[in-house]
């Protein structure tokens, strides 16, 4: 029997191994460390998942110690999409790593890639579903296969087509060409980063777009782009002089607000070419040399 001296005499950790060897059974334990390796974050359900977390490292401290198992473990349980950006952003310690999540999945939450807290998705899968066969189905003009895909008239095609020598530009951007995918910061927002050697262009979600610091400036003429898969997409609007942050650097690009979804921003020849950027596949990074004579690696 314990007394009360000695019970106060005693370390905490060692108190509560004592209690934990007394009141929990091994069989407790290895159900207690099945849930903590098997915990996942629903939806934005980011504090529930958090506590959870805590709970389950204070009860089986031999899974998170040394430090860098508890990151991996709460990492590894994030939805995929923060899990990515929580891992390349490399955190030091458990506190960044939650702080870090939480914003991001708030800022998920708010750009609507993430469902709002407390909402029920299972419902929705089935519309979900149609909804992602219906956006990938190829741009079609309706009535005629042939003619032009511009106004619709059979008697002439869409390149020699007059309503595109009013202003309007065009640009073919075959999205998955040559490329390298990333997360980096934009004007202090966490963005997924598409360098895209087949886009002539370089655009910006408008969900994110919509977040971020500044006006956009009208075009003085709509820029049409073709998707590979033959959508039909238009920018009217350009963002001017954002910040794209790399390795700690700050680099000016200019942003068309376009809708798509897998990406928030596409860094296309327009910037490349100008910051004389190289990207090597098999190495997976992008070369962009600096004004002082160094070489910015990302």
């Amino acid at each position: 029997m314990l007394g009360l001296a000695m019970a106060n005499s005693l370390p905490w950790e060692e108190f509560k191994t004592m209690v934990k060897e007394e009141y929990c059974t091994w069989d407790d334990i290895q159900k207690l460390e099945g849930e903590f390796w098997n915990l996942k974050m629903e939806d934005s359900e980011i504090e529930l998942y958090t506590t959870r977390s805590h709970e389950l490292a204070t009860m089986c401290p031999h899974m998170v110690t040394p430090d860098y198992k508890r990151i991996k473990l709460y990492i590894g349980g994030l939805v995929p999409q923060i899990q990515s950006m929580v891992t390349s952003s490399n955190p030091t310690n458990i506190q960044q790593t939650i702080r870090l999540a939480h914003k991001l999945t708030d800022q998920a939450v708010t750009q609507r890639t993430l469902p709002p807290r407390g909402s029920v998705s299972k419902s929705t899968d089935n519309h979900k579903r149609k909804g992602e066969l219906q956006a990938k189905q190829p741009f079609q003009q309706p009535g005629s296969t042939k003619g032009c895909f511009e106004c619709g008239k059979e008697v002439h095609f869409r390149k020699n087509c007059p309503q595109l020598k009013k202003g309007v530009m065009e640009t073919t951007t075959p999205i998955r060409t040559t490329m390298e995918t990333t997360t980096f910061l934009l004007n202090n927002y966490f963005a997924s980063v598409l360098f895209d050697t087949g886009a002539d262009r370089s655009f910006i979600s408008k969900k994110l777009s919509d977040m971020i610091k500044g006006t956009p400036n009208l075009l003085e003429a709509k820029y049409i782009i073709k998707i590979v898969d033959g959508q039909i997409i238009e920018a009217t609007h350009i963002l001017k002089g954002c910040k794209l942050g790399l390795a700690g650097h700050k680099i000016d690009i200019d942003l068309m607000p376009v809708t798509f979804g897998s990406f928030d921003v596409i860094v296309g020849m327009d910037w490349l070419s100008k910051n004389q950027a190289e990207i090597i596949c098999r190495e997976k990074i992008v070369r962009i040399p600096l004004p002082g004579g160094e070489t910015l690696s990302v």
